[in-house]
């Protein structure tokens, strides 16, 4: 039974989608995170403190949602997978 668990959470781990803000060269303020988290359906944000450009959504969200946010400048990425490489730092948490 337990690995039908791990396997179930393993899966979901895969299958999961992960948005991409980059602001170049900038930083991201607290009301911008909060209206993100505020306006976007399901939305949760991580950041790391090495990476203060980045900000990680967990879901995919389009550019045109966030920018009707009032939230600009900024580069969009949508990624699959919680353990992908290519993430610019590591998901904890689903």
């Amino acid at each position: 039974m337990l690995d039908l668990v791990y396997e179930e959470i393993m899966d979901a781990r895969r299958k999961a989608k992960i948005t991409i803000l980059r602001r170049p060269n900038g930083s991201w303020n607290k009301t911008e995170i909060s209206v993100l988290v505020r306006g976007l359906p399901m939305c949760l944000v991580s950041q790391h403190p090495k990476f203060s450009e980045i900000l990680m959504l967990h879901g995919e969200f389009k550019k045109s949602d966030i920018e009707a946010l009032g939230v600009l400048g900024f580069d969009h990425q949508v990624f699959l997978g919680l353990d992908n490489s290519t993430l610019p730092f590591p998901v904890r948490s689903l």
